[in-house]
């Protein structure tokens, strides 16, 4: 094998985004007042397959966080999940996620005292940085 291909192989078997979108990186940043000043729980959620998404789309943070488990087992090989918990005040910075190399789609469930979805679809930038407010979440400061 030339040395050209064996890089390029090296390279495409460490990209995760061969095949689909990914995230490598996550920031959250927990405002003083997030929640109503309660912890909060997030979930990056990471779907491989056009069922597990079109699942995922039905749902707001509240029914996500309450059949979670169900649906981890009705689709264990198409549900990739990475869960914090935060307090106000609190920040998680730059930290590495392991997204799956065929990932379709991705959302963001947060588990808000207040009404509401409280649920983000990804778009294509691989590093995310959320900000968990009062009342709701949003991506950026």
């Amino acid at each position: 094998m030339t040395r050209l291909a064996l890089l390029l192989v090296l390279v495409l078997a460490g990209c995760s985004w061969v095949g689909g979108k990914s995230v490598s990186r996550m920031t959250i940043i927990s405002e003083i007042d997030a929640n109503q000043n309660n912890a909060t729980a997030v979930d990056l959620v990471m779907s491989s397959s056009d069922d597990a998404t079109a699942a995922l789309l039905k749902l707001g943070a509240h029914d996500w966080f309450q059949h979670k488990m169900q649906l981890q087992r009705d689709y264990p090989e198409d549900i990739a999940v990475v869960s914090w918990e935060l307090a106000p005040g609190q920040t998680v910075q730059e930290v590495p996620v392991d997204s799956p190399g065929d990932m379709k789609d991705g959302f963001i469930f947060a588990s808000y005292a207040t009404p509401g979805d409280h649920r983000l679809r990804l778009g294509d930038d691989s590093r995310l940085r959320l900000t968990l407010g009062e009342v709701d979440l949003r991506f950026g400061p």
